[in-house]
């Protein structure tokens, strides 16, 4: 069926007019309280909805609101005035407040136009938040996929492989470490510029001691940060004393110890990427299976 006011498409059966607010089965009528007013047509959206149920049966409904005598501006004016005072619970009365609202059809709820079309911007946005984070994901899983698909290594035993590489990364850091020491000890330079970086450790956990004390006390906290300062500084100048001095006395044997160690690292952080990969699509396909 059609509007018999505005011509727009309608359900069999309406009662109103879901675009106009006409009714469609006896001339509306009007009473003190409220009347049925044409509604305009949203510029933004086809169709309002409601912010409650997302219905679009709705009705525009314009209250009109007649302010009566005002008993406590009468007592007010009584009490400052005396009984001419009373006059004053007349002021304003017959004036009248006009608002315009929608009301559901399906659960009564009453919402202005522009409470609609936030609803409804807000709906928008939270799907296109959904739908970036889905897209986002579904990108992920394919580089995913991706990886696996290109690993040099057995996919079903990179857990294995991943243990195997830590120690092996931290037997050959140990290893380097140890010879390092020793070596570093016959060079006096090469032994000052640790004992330097030694002083900056310890004045940063002097820092982080005052800091914390000054927290717990309400005192001031610029010492603390001065020497967070100071000790940052002596440790970077000292460690990258001792990164030249090692360029300039280290033997080929440390260094080749230097070159195994990195190459184990960098074996251990591969195979960490790959696991993680297998891990996230195991966990996807779990979840995909629970959810079917």
């Amino acid at each position: 069926m059609k509007c018999r006011y505005c011509g727009k498409e309608l359900a069999d059966g309406s009662a109103f007019c879901n675009y106009c607010g006409h009714s469609q089965t006896a001339p509306e009528q009007q009473d003190s309280t409220s009347t049925i007013a044409a509604a305009p047509q949203p510029q933004s959206e086809e169709t309002l909805k409601c912010p409650h149920c997302g219905s679009t049966h709705l009705q525009f409904t314009t209250q009109v609101k007649t302010q009566g005598v005002s008993v406590s501006d009468a007592c007010c004016g009584y009490v400052c005035l005396g009984p001419v005072g009373l006059l004053c619970g007349l002021c304003g009365a017959g004036s009248s407040e006009t608002k315009d609202y929608w009301v559901c059809r399906d659960c009564g709820t009453k919402f202005t136009t522009e409470e609609a079309r936030k609803a409804v911007a807000a709906k928008l946005r939270e799907e296109q938040n959904l739908a970036k984070k889905q897209q986002e994901k579904e990108a992920q899983l394919a580089a995913w996929h991706s990886m696996i698909d290109n690993c040099p290594y057995p996919v079903d035993q990179l857990d294995k492989l991943y243990a195997e590489a830590v120690k092996d990364a931290e037997a050959k850091g140990k290893q380097f470490q140890n010879c390092r020491d020793k070596e570093r000890k016959g060079i006096g330079a090469w032994q000052a510029a640790y004992y330097g970086m030694m002083v900056g450790f310890f004045i940063l956990l002097i820092a982080v001691v005052v800091f914390l004390f000054s927290l717990a006390i309400g005192a001031n906290l610029l010492i603390g940060i001065l020497l967070g300062i100071v000790g940052f500084v002596v440790t970077l100048l000292f460690s990258l004393k001792d990164d030249k001095l090692f360029e300039q006395y280290a033997s080929p044997s440390l260094r080749a110890m230097k070159e195994e160690k990195e190459k184990a690292t960098q074996y251990k952080e591969e195979l960490k990427k790959y696991q993680e990969a297998a891990q996230a699509i195991r966990s996807e396909e779990s979840a995909s299976r629970k959810d079917s």
